[in-house]
């Protein structure tokens, strides 16, 4: 109720206080409203990535001494398949099942989000050290991977999980988050359906890779740390090395015969960027037939 006095005392007419008054209910649940919908998801009515991170930048804030805040970044496996083939209907029933699993399984306190699409996120803070993340990831994944029933028709939907803890000087939001995400990319590029915790080391991967993806949809060259080699298996100096994909390197590839180019490359990511996404049609054109990657 919203009320407004108005002193008519002086007026010879009036000689009171006027006292108007008015229901707002309507109008004050339809703020509450828009800054719900501000910071969740309307479909899984979980907190969306706007409040997720202002979840976890207090809980960094609040980390002590033998304590972790830890984040969880899952993707569901192959969803857009059942978009494609049950409709989006069905996607959204399968979202909302997703989500209420997350909640039930994850840890009193935590905070669990949808960030977008099929990606989720958990955040468990004033965790102990010690804590047994291997279990409780694992329970959590193995609670995402049992059957749907959805429209009649029973579903196995499996899920990657990237980890990623605070400490060793980790404490902003956006990089813990962004560990956790390469973390479930590694997971998911290892076969899917596991969960990987964040190491470093994943950084010089992931980047190889985006470099190697650039160049490859850019249809010109391939630029790569040393240690590639070209056709032939002639080493190359230089720091970095070229692949031409619009034009055949003269008298390397001969149509319709066998031939044989090997590459050297001190990562897996070379072999791995022109598997799957279409690039190998690329490479076919230039044999007119069939190509097999050989990591």
């Amino acid at each position: 109720m919203e009320s407004v006095a108005t002193n008519l005392l002086n007026d010879p007419d009036v000689g009171a206080i006027v006292l108007n008054a008015r229901d707002v209910t309507d109008r004050r649940e339809l703020g509450e409203k828009l800054v719900h919908n501000a910071f969740h998801d309307t479909l899984t009515n979980l907190p969306n990535l706007a409040l997720f991170a202002e979840h976890l930048e207090g809980a960094l804030s609040r980390v002590q001494a033998e304590q972790q805040a830890v984040v969880l970044f899952v993707d569901l496996d192959d969803f857009k398949n059942i978009n494609d083939t049950l409709g989006h209907s069905a996607g959204d029933v399968a979202l909302v099942v997703a989500a209420d699993r997350l909640r039930a399984v994850s840890p009193i306190g935590s905070t669990v989000a949808r960030l977008a699409g099929d990606e989720f996120a958990v955040l468990m803070e004033n965790l102990p050290l010690g804590f047994d993340l291997h279990r409780t990831v694992g329970d959590m994944q193995a609670r995402l991977g049992q059957p749907y029933v959805i429209g009649g028709s029973k579903l196995l939907i499996s899920a990657s999980i990237g980890v990623a803890a605070s400490g060793q000087g980790v404490y902003d939001a956006e990089e813990l988050l962004r560990n956790a995400d390469i973390a479930m990319y590694v997971a998911k590029k290892s076969g899917k359906a596991r969960f990987s915790f964040y190491d470093p080391s994943m950084n010089d991967d992931i980047i190889d890779r985006l470099r190697l993806k650039a160049d490859l949809d850019a249809g010109t060259h391939v630029t790569t740390r040393p240690g590639l080699r070209r056709p032939g298996h002639v080493p190359i100096s230089s720091q970095q090395a070229s692949l031409n994909l619009a034009t055949p390197p003269p008298g390397s590839l001969t149509t319709g015969k066998e031939s044989h180019t090997r590459f050297s490359d001190p990562t897996p990511t070379f072999g791995a960027s022109f598997k799957g996404n279409g690039r190998l049609s690329v490479l076919r054109l230039w044999f007119g037939g069939s190509i097999r990657v050989v990591a």
